[in-house]
């Protein structure tokens, strides 16, 4: 990242160390900043495709991370709601919802998912605050396993995935 910027207070528009340091930034798990530096290598040169890749990714993790600070109730609760049921589509294209011999883990992720399915709604969100947490964390792991069994993931799963990185330890 230090080299980048440095290279980049030499030539403001370079747009392989625009590239470079919205990659380190992306890596670093430093979104905001991700999000500066591969608009602005995507601006410079229209055809690097890994940059623009990123940048929409970094665009999802900005929208989709419902921990962001001062982000009203609703909104975050809104995030959630997408969050839980883009795990549960997920969920169910890898299988892991349904596999009759699938491992014990991925189906009492199924059924954790759908036991908290009807409380994950604006009204229960709005009465227990601490759902939130519970709901994500289920959504973390689905995220997990299915990368396990599924692949990398794209769009929103990826977003939901260096989310959960990005809160790990938390």
């Amino acid at each position: 990242m230090a080299e980048y910027s440095l290279s980049l207070k030499q030539e403001r528009d370079n747009p392989p160390a625009l590239a470079g340091a919205g990659l380190a930034a992306f890596e670093l798990r430093r979104y905001s900043l991700a999000q500066r530096y591969l608009e602005a290598a995507v601006d410079a040169d229209p055809s690097d495709a890994q940059s623009a890749s990123r940048l929409k990714a970094t665009e999802l993790v900005l929208q989709m991370d419902p921990f962001r600070r001062r982000l009203p109730a609703n909104q975050r609760d809104r995030i959630v709601m997408q969050a839980f049921a883009a795990a549960g589509q997920r969920m169910k294209i890898c299988g892991l919802a349904s596999a009759a011999g699938a491992p014990a883990a991925p189906q009492s992720l199924a059924a954790a998912w759908t036991r908290m399915k009807p409380q994950i709604t604006e009204r229960g969100l709005r009465r227990d605050p601490d759902l939130v947490e519970a709901a994500m964390e289920l959504v973390f792991h689905i995220e997990r396993e299915s990368k396990i069994t599924c692949g990398d993931p794209v769009g929103t799963d990826l977003a939901l995935l260096l989310i959960a990185k990005l809160h790990e330890g938390n």
